[in-house]
């Protein structure tokens, strides 16, 4: 039954038909020669038409380690927004603008601007 399945959808010839005591054994070699020699986009998709039918997945069939790779990048993913969206520090962008503005008006008020300054003003 699988290997006409098999031969219906990947393959443009026709399956063929094993006897003998080692009948099971070539039908598993002719399937898997199909699937290798055919594109993975077009072998067919297999899946379980009833979900409760199938038995409960364990800790024992879980990559664990796959799980722990995935938590890490999620954690990563996680700090990266919220440094993204934390609003930038204000006092160091304060700070640095004084201390621009502090710079810049030493060196526009020099002694002899004040004088000239102080002149007008009078």
């Amino acid at each position: 039954m699988a290997k006409n399945i098999i031969f219906s959808s990947c393959s443009t010839s026709k399956p063929i038909t094993r006897k003998g005591d080692d009948k099971k054994k070539k039908n598993v070699r002719d399937i898997i020669k199909i699937i290798k020699e055919t594109d993975p986009d077009v072998q067919p998709m297999f899946v379980a038409r009833d979900l409760s039918r199938l038995p409960p997945v364990t800790l024992d069939n879980v990559d664990v380690s796959r799980l722990l790779k995935d938590l890490s990048i999620l954690r990563t993913e996680l700090l990266e927004t919220k440094k993204a969206s934390e609003p930038p520090n204000l006092c160091a962008e304060f700070k640095s603008i004084k201390d621009e503005l502090e710079a810049f008006r030493k060196e526009c008020l020099t002694k002899a601007d004040l004088s000239k300054i102080f002149k007008k003003i009078e």
